[in-house]
């Protein structure tokens, strides 16, 4: 991904906006809804999220990027990106930057947004 979009790109909102915290961090998830913002994603995490633009814009899948944030700062610690199959309410893919699988740690927020949520965790996701 060059970091330009030829065509821009967007689909519906499917997944509420979500805060928590988490060992004194506060976390975000979101959905990312267009093709520039998966652009950004794939480009940050080194992975290739970008792909799904058109998975996402034909309905088949979503993606959320779940971002932990430094305690008294603006500043982003880490992020994992995540594929959610809507139709069948589960998560099928968590990822990384260059692609690592969720911690532990990480896995006991992402449990958490999901259960809020009403997903399922695929044994495959991880």
């Amino acid at each position: 991904f060059s970091g330009r979009v030829a065509v821009y790109r967007s689909w519906p909102q499917l997944i509420d906006a979500w805060q928590g915290k988490h060992q004194g961090q506060i976390v975000r998830a979101f959905e990312l809804t267009n093709n520039r913002a998966l652009g950004d994603e794939g480009q940050r995490q080194k992975h290739c999220v970008f792909s799904y633009a058109w998975l996402c814009e034909e309905g088949w899948c979503r993606i959320v990027s779940i971002r932990w944030f430094v305690p008294g700062a603006d500043r982003e610690d880490k992020r994992v990106t995540i594929e959610v199959d809507v139709r069948h309410r589960q998560i099928v893919q968590i990822r990384g930057k260059l692609n690592r699988e969720a911690s532990d740690d990480e896995m006991k927020v992402i449990k958490l947004w999901a259960g809020e949520r009403g997903f399922t965790i695929t044994q495959y996701a991880r």
